[in-house]
């Protein structure tokens, strides 16, 4: 595990972020690219395939199937049905979770990640270097039990995540066996608690798996799981804002509050013009007694026009 990651983010995303010192986490469902719920069919097929082969199992199911594993949670289902309009039939159920993300780098000085942040006429981002074991430790003692943080580097290498997905199904598929050879009456239940238990770790897993051609991003994420039913406090607290897509956008904002010493290891500069200004800026901005935990570091890539 990454001990700092930087999260990359505009001049009015870090001043906000310092200034109301709150980080947000965004729904899933929002992502910019739509590709990513759908990437894991790939490696999930290929893994399920290699599975059947391995069990004697047919193989004309396996689009059925895996279609039906990879659905997004959000999809499928009919809403009006749940709002009581009709006599449609659903498919799929009601999310029981919500994803929310917050993404980072384990790089601090990349020119693929300055490139996509830095899009202002002013051409000037930052990133700040998280601790990961700060964010780890408040959210190991956060006291809502409705939300739980998984954190960790995406994976981008296709046999790590075929294997991954194998290694889930072998022992799904194991403990479904021995169910039926005890209980073959129970066999409803068991097939529903099979695929109840594998759609729940592949919807969290096509959120650390992405396509090998984004392997230069070295993409680190945290990622909120989130109940329906979940309870709101003072340092959790559900938002919206518009996207930059112009899309009404939920996320969890989490307060947190005096822990900047700690939780703050290095603001990195993008290249750009005016960098001893900007390192002088985030000296009186931060005051001494935080600056002192913190490292303000210029980016080395040489800037061009």
């Amino acid at each position: 595990m990454a001990n700092i990651v930087y999260h990359y983010t505009s001049p009015e995303g870090v001043y906000s972020i310092l200034t109301d010192k709150a980080l947000w986490f965004t729904d899933c469902q929002y992502l910019n690219d739509k590709n990513e719920f759908l990437y894991i069919r790939e490696p999930f097929t290929e893994a399920y395939k290699k599975v059947c082969i391995e069990r004697g199992d047919p193989l004309e199911n396996i689009d059925n199937f895996v279609n039906s594993m990879c659905l997004s949670p959000y999809e499928g289902y009919d809403w009006s049905r749940f709002f009581g309009a009709g006599k449609q039939k659903w498919r799929g159920f009601p999310p029981k979770y919500r994803y929310y993300i917050l993404c980072a780098s384990c790089d601090y000085d990349t020119v693929n990640m300055w490139n996509y942040y830095v899009k202002n006429g002013l051409f000037c981002g930052y990133n700040l270097g998280l601790d990961t074991a700060v964010i780890c430790e408040w959210f190991s003692q956060c006291d809502n039990d409705q939300v739980s943080l998984e954190n960790g580097e995406i994976i981008y290498n296709r046999e790590q995540q075929v294997e991954i997905l194998y290694n889930k199904l072998i022992d799904s598929l194991s403990i479904y066996d021995r169910r039926i050879a005890q209980s073959p009456e129970g066999i409803d239940s068991f097939i529903d608690e099979f695929q109840d238990d594998l759609s729940d770790f592949i919807n969290q897993k096509k959120l650390f798996f992405k396509h090998p051609a984004f392997e230069c991003e070295k993409e680190y994420r945290y990622i909120l799981k989130v109940h329906n039913d979940f309870r709101e406090e003072e340092n959790l607290e559900t938002k919206f804002r518009v996207g930059s897509s112009g899309i009404i956008t939920p996320y969890i904002e989490w307060k947190f509050d005096d822990l900047k010493p700690l939780l703050f290891k290095q603001i990195t500069l993008s290249p750009m013009i005016e960098e001893e200004l900007a390192k002088e800026s985030f000296k009186r901005f931060l005051r001494n007694d935080v600056f002192q935990n913190i490292s303000i570091v210029p980016s080395s890539i040489k800037l061009r026009y």
